[in-house]
């Protein structure tokens, strides 16, 4: 059965790089209406969740160009604001990899997938 993995933790988003509000705190502007009552504003972001099979995040199963756009999801995920992850996102992720932080290895897997791509006649330039 599917599990919840809260990904927080340094593997995923370094805590150099972890997404931080400013620290000046606005108060929200007044509701015309009386009876509207906002939820507390946190200041703490709240990380991306990722519902999955035990099985579908383990590292020895993908080669490290594969792994290092899965593991760049959440930040994708984060930049876009979605917790669903689906084909377009991982299609994001593996053509613009420094954009979602992937590394080199994620760099090695977008030279592939454009090879590929340029094989089947897709203009890369255009996705």
């Amino acid at each position: 059965s599917p599990s919840t993995t809260t990904t927080q933790a340094a593997f995923f988003v370094p805590s150099a790089t972890t997404h931080h509000h400013a620290t000046t705190h606005h108060p929200p502007p007044t509701h015309p209406h009386p009876s509207y009552h906002p939820l507390p504003q946190t200041t703490k972001p709240t990380p991306t969740q990722l519902p999955m099979a035990a099985d579908d995040f383990k590292e020895d199963k993908y080669t490290e160009s594969a792994w290092a756009c899965l593991a760049s999801l959440t930040n994708a995920a984060d930049t876009y604001s979605t917790t669903t992850i689906e084909a377009p996102l991982l299609l994001d992720v593996i053509l613009n990899p420094s954009k979602h932080r992937a590394g080199d290895d994620g760099e090695a897997a977008r030279r592939v997938a454009e090879k590929v791509l340029k094989k089947a006649g897709v203009d890369v330039g255009k996705v």
